[in-house]
């Protein structure tokens, strides 16, 4: 279980990394509208619409986003949230498809598994 209290930026990269990579194939839902994912040994972060991972949006995870005063992130309202998607996970099956019009990994629909 990761701790909320003191909880800094490289601890929660940390076991967003180990979590992942224990759970190949998965993304993390962070809320409602993004997830984390692997690709490779690369952390990346992708918004959801309409229940697909826009992979063509995703990057890797900012921290000039993250709060040092606060131990969260900015967007989040403490640290009890932000720490949630890792001490209960909620898993996004990702079924990728290769596009041979753009050459690139393209997402397809995934189902969401709690």
């Amino acid at each position: 279980m990761l701790e909320a209290k003191g909880l800094t930026f490289h601890a929660l990269y940390d076991a967003y990394d180990k979590l992942l990579a224990a759970n190949p194939g998965k993304a993390l839902m962070l809320g409602n509208d993004s997830v984390l994912y692997l690709e490779g040994v690369e952390l990346l972060s992708a918004p959801v619409r309409d229940g697909v991972v826009v992979v063509e949006e995703a990057g890797c995870i900012d921290p000039r986003a993250w709060s040092d005063s606060e131990g969260c992130w900015q967007c989040d309202d403490d640290s009890e949230m932000t720490v949630a998607p890792v001490n209960s996970p909620r898993w996004i099956d990702l079924d990728f498809i290769e596009s041979n019009e753009h050459l690139k990994r393209q997402p397809a629909q995934i189902a969401q598994h709690q």
